[in-house]
Order: C-alpha cells, then structure tokens, then sequence
C-alpha cells in the first residue's frame, strides 16, 4: 500500500472511531459497529469512497485477525456491512 494512502486511511479510521463507528473486515467484506447513535453520513460517504484502502490497512494491521479497532464494549447493537 502506498504510504500516503496507508496514512489517509489510518487518520479516516481514527476519526471513524472517535464518531464511534468501529470498523473491520471480514472475507473482504468492510464492516462497522456503532457506538454512537448515527452514522454520520459525510463519514460513511468517506469510508465507502476509501473502502479498499481501509480494508487494507485493517488486513495489514491484523493480520492473523478478521478485525480491528474493537473497543471493550460496544454500547450500540447497530452494525452491518459497508456497500
């Protein structure tokens, strides 16, 4: 991945958390956890526009894992798959 996309989409993933939207992948597919109250829409348009390198980074960051950025606990039961 080149390091100047590999930046962009770990700053996208750290402003994902702090809106609450914890991301992570699995069988290519990106997913999300809510633990807040709303998607941001402006953010889920971001996450779609930059999905490949996000799954990237998050394969590259876990590698013996399907996920990342989960936190303790998630307060929200709201999740789903990113389109």
């Amino acid at each position: 991945m080149d390091r100047e996309l590999e930046i962009a989409a770990s700053k996208l993933l750290k402003r994902a958390a702090q809106a609450g939207v914890f991301l992570s992948y699995s069988q290519e597919k990106l997913n999300f956890k809510l633990a807040a109250e709303v998607f941001p829409q402006a953010l889920k348009n971001e996450i779609v526009a930059n999905k490949a390198a996000l799954i990237a980074l998050l394969k590259h960051r876990e590698p013996d894992r399907n996920d990342a950025l989960h936190p303790s606990r998630i307060v929200g039961s709201n999740g789903g798959v990113i389109h």
